[in-house]
């Protein structure tokens, strides 16, 4: 030991003759940065040696240490003295090592690493021989580590989330006790058990392509059913990544997975809902359309390029301004207006509409609104229904109930009903009316010699050449009528 080779705190007592190699020793003792040191413990309390790296460590002298034997219990922890006691007045028993914190010169706390021998001499004192390594750095990491680790303990153990840990054959090593509120497995049920096991049938083939990926070095995020305890199935929403060794082997995976089953039966209520809606249109029988908000075509049935005469690809470039007839504008803006400022849920008008040839198309058009998640607008639904021939059929039946169908003249009733109203008024400007019933002579003589046909035709023509001099004689008074006021 340093002692016994003639190292003491008096430099100038007499060296023994081993001395030579005992000044080696010291020098070497010198040299290193770990503090050395012989402490007497019996029969008296003092430090016979400390190489002079302490005032490094802890800021004290080595010299301050050989006047002041009580400094080296200032220097230690006061939670650590009852235990530094034990060691001094225990037996002799071999090495003792031991990490504590000296208490520097300047008050900071320095971890220092001891590796010990106490020994009785041969004059029957007790020394203790120690070397004592600056670990504050180190300590200060492991501190740390441990620290960060006990804090991703707790998030992990009390996220809402399951987090997880498997080896690369799925098998569970460790998960967060949050698995029990996702799908009702305890850590304890999940722990050795490979994960695979509780894939849904359908998307065991996703879920063992992910795991592969990953297993490849690949990060994997991915949506798949898991079993409940209770037997149900839940999707969850895995992200993964894999843990990899020293040599870059990847050994295992962590993840996550998150309960997203109301929102996958949301998007998936929604597709279906999409899916009928899309069916709906392109089966039904009548045009139908989704505008945006300008009134762009976003979306058209085959129902409605057929009516119109128009591809596709046509109609989703234009707006229904461009195949609204220009009289007719002013009534499509109001509609829409109406259900935009919520004033009706639906409007609904009949309206004109232009084919490709120009021709006009009278449809019912219903106007409808789409909003968002949040309420705002989306963009219209318009219905189109051809009430072309239907508005014909009503114009014939209506012709039909006021004009004669073989002259195509106001029949009876609706010459007297009309005669009625006009009569019924005061002439306006001092013009006089009359009314002028004509007797065709003859016909009953044509229709027994020539047939009814016949008598049809003279009927027909009289009629013809009556409203021929009606008719030009009223443009022969507007002629007249212009050319006097222009004079």
């Amino acid at each position: 030991m340093v002692a016994d080779l003639g190292i003491h705190a008096d430099p100038a007592a007499d060296m023994s003759q081993d001395g030579a190699a005992a000044g080696i020793i010291a020098e070497l003792a010198e040299a290193l940065a770990d503090v050395l040191y012989v402490i007497q413990l019996y029969p008296v309390f003092r430090f016979e040696y400390v190489s002079s790296s302490v005032e490094r460590v802890v800021g004290h002298t080595a010299e301050e240490h050989y006047a002041d034997p009580g400094l080296s219990e200032r220097l230690v922890d006061p939670r650590d003295l009852h235990e530094f006691a034990m060691w001094i007045m225990s037996s002799p028993d071999g090495p003792i090592e031991f990490t504590k914190v000296w208490k520097a010169k300047d008050g900071h706390d320095v971890w220092a690493q001891h590796r010990c021998l106490k020994q009785t001499r041969l004059d029957g004192s007790v020394a203790l021989y120690g070397a004592a390594r600056d670990v504050t750095a180190q300590v200060a990491a492991e501190h740390a580590l441990a620290s960060s680790e006990e804090m991703y303990r707790l998030l992990a153990e009390n996220a809402s989330d399951v987090v997880w840990r498997t080896n690369t054959s799925s098998i569970v090593e460790w998960v967060s006790p949050s698995v029990v509120s996702v799908i009702g497995w305890t850590p304890d049920d999940m722990v050795g058990r490979a994960i695979t096991e509780l894939v849904h049938p359908e998307d065991a083939d996703r879920v063992r392509q992910a795991g592969d990926q990953a297993n490849d070095g690949g990060r994997v995020s991915f949506e798949a059913r898991y079993q409940c305890k209770d037997g149900t199935y839940r999707w969850l929403e895995i992200t993964a990544r894999p843990v990899v060794d020293a040599e870059g082997t990847v050994i295992g995976r962590v993840g996550s997975c998150r309960d997203v089953h109301s929102e996958v039966e949301a998007w998936q209520a929604l597709e279906r809902s999409e899916q009928r809606f899309s069916m709906a249109m392109e089966s039904a029988p009548i045009g139908m359309a989704v505008l945006d908000l300008e009134g762009r075509f976003i979306e058209v049935n085959v129902a409605l390029c057929r009516m119109l005469g128009h591809e596709t690809s046509w109609l989703l470039e234009h707006r229904i301004s461009d195949v609204l007839h220009p009289q007719d504008g002013e009534i499509d803006f109001r509609m829409r207006d109406q259900v935009l400022s919520g004033a009706t849920p639906s409007s609904m008008h009949e309206v004109r509409l232009l084919n490709r040839r120009r021709e006009i198309v009278w449809v019912q058009q219903a106007v409808g609104l789409l909003r968002d998640e949040e309420d705002m607008p989306l963009s219209y639904v318009a219905q189109f229904v051809n009430v072309t021939e239907a508005r014909e059929a009503r114009e014939t039946l209506r012709f039909m109930a006021t004009h004669d169908p073989l002259t195509q003249l106001l029949n009876r009733r609706e010459l007297l009903a009309r005669m009625s109203s006009v009569l019924a008024h005061s002439p306006r400007g001092g013009a006089c009316m009359a009314v002028l019933f004509a007797d065709l002579d003859g016909l009953k003589p044509a229709n027994d010699t020539y047939g009814h046909s016949a008598g049809d035709q003279l009927i027909v023509e009289a009629a013809r050449r009556i409203a021929q001099a009606i008719v030009g004689n009223l443009a022969r008074r507007i002629v007249l009528r212009i050319h006097s006021r222009d004079h």
